[in-house]
Order: structure tokens, then sequence, then C-alpha cells
């Protein structure tokens, strides 16, 4: 199981605010050129409002650090849900999600959220020339051992873009809950990338009784 303490050591929080940081750019960016597209009637207002809002309560639920038990595939969902409305997917571009349901600690489970918002929001932005495809999420649970992959259907245009942080920054979020990524190619030449890590689960580390 990822240890609560090393999740909170200021090395961590630095970067949590560094992918915090780079989102709030990213989601500027968008609102800025969404507005500018709306303005021309190229774009309807009210889908820019649905983004904003949505990008709102990306940033909301990505920020929560408090403790508490959580299910992590809830968490995941909400997640995901929010990172497709905020990135402007289209209704030509689908998520299949597939998780196994585990109770973990919010702490533990926070790095997760912050990488599969940036790997989901990076896939539906980039992977979709013709804005038609599918990314496909799931997370499996095999003894200490969760494994996160986010794959898609789409063009891969490389694991660094130029100027682009999201990389190095999922790395260093894997890297601070003790797991680490593959990057790999899926058959038809698009993007797979594959986070390993120790067990999301509470019950990997400590039985939990009943009263």
């Amino acid at each position: 199981m990822i240890r609560q303490d090393s999740i909170e050591c200021p090395c961590v929080e630095a970067v949590y605010a560094k992918e915090l940081s780079h989102r709030a750019a990213n989601a500027l960016q968008q609102a800025i050129a969404a507005v500018h597209l709306s303005k021309r009637g190229a774009v309807d207002l009210d889908d820019v409002m649905v983004r904003l809002h949505a990008t709102a309560a990306l940033h909301h639920v990505l920020r929560r650090s408090s403790g508490g038990l959580v299910n992590a595939a809830d968490e995941i969902n909400d997640v995901c849900a929010a990172s497709v409305a905020a990135a402007g997917a289209g209704d030509n571009v689908t998520i299949a999600v597939d998780l196994d349901a585990v109770l973990a600690d919010r702490a533990v489970v926070r790095p997760v959220l912050m990488m599969v918002a940036e790997l989901v929001s990076n896939a539906v932005r980039h992977a979709f020339p013709n804005n038609t495809g599918t990314v496909y999420l799931e997370m499996r649970h095999s003894g200490m051992t969760t494994f996160v992959v986010v794959e898609d259907d789409g063009v891969c245009g490389g694991w660094h873009r130029p100027g682009g942080q999201g990389g190095d920054i999922i790395d260093g979020l894997a890297r601070s809950a003790g797991g680490r990524v593959v990057r790999s190619l899926t058959p038809g030449g698009s993007s797979r990338v594959e986070v390993i890590l120790p067990s999301l689960a509470v019950a990997a580390a400590s039985p939990v009784g009943h009263a």
C-alpha cells in the first residue's frame, strides 16, 4: 500500500502544486480560445459554460486532500467525467471505463486522480484529429499492486510534446506514489500508458475489523 506519510511530504506537495498550476493554465487557455470561438459563432456559448463549470468542478475535486476512506473507482469515475467535459469532447468521442472497486484513503487516491485527469484530458485533446474515437480507462488490483491503464484508438503524437509538461508531471506523480509509468503503442499504433502502483487498498496494509 502507498504510505500516507510519504504522500504528504513537502516534495510531494510540490508535485501536486505543479500539476494544479499546469492544469489551471491549460484551463485558462482553453477558456480564452472557447470564448473567442463563441464570439465568432463557431461554438455555442452554452457549450463554453459547460466546459468552464466542468473545469471548476475538476479543479475542486483534485484540490481535496482531507483524509477519510473513499471508493477509488467512484472518485476516478468523477474525475474522468469532469476531465472529458472540461476538454470539450464531442459526442463522437467515447470513454470506456472499467474499474475495480477498492476502499482507499483519499490521500492515497489523490495522485492517481491527478494522473487520470492529465492522461484522459490529453487523449481527448490530442489523439483524435477528426474528433472521433475511444479512450479506454481501466484499473485492476492484483495482490499488492494496482494497475491503471489509459489508452486510446487515435493517433499517437509522441510522449513529450514541445513545451509540454504533462509527461514529466505524470512521471513525478507516479514516483510520489511509489510507482512507475510504462508507455507503449497498441497494435494499431495508438497510445497506451500504464501506471503501476503499490496497492491502493486499505486492506493491503491491515485487515479491516468488524464490530
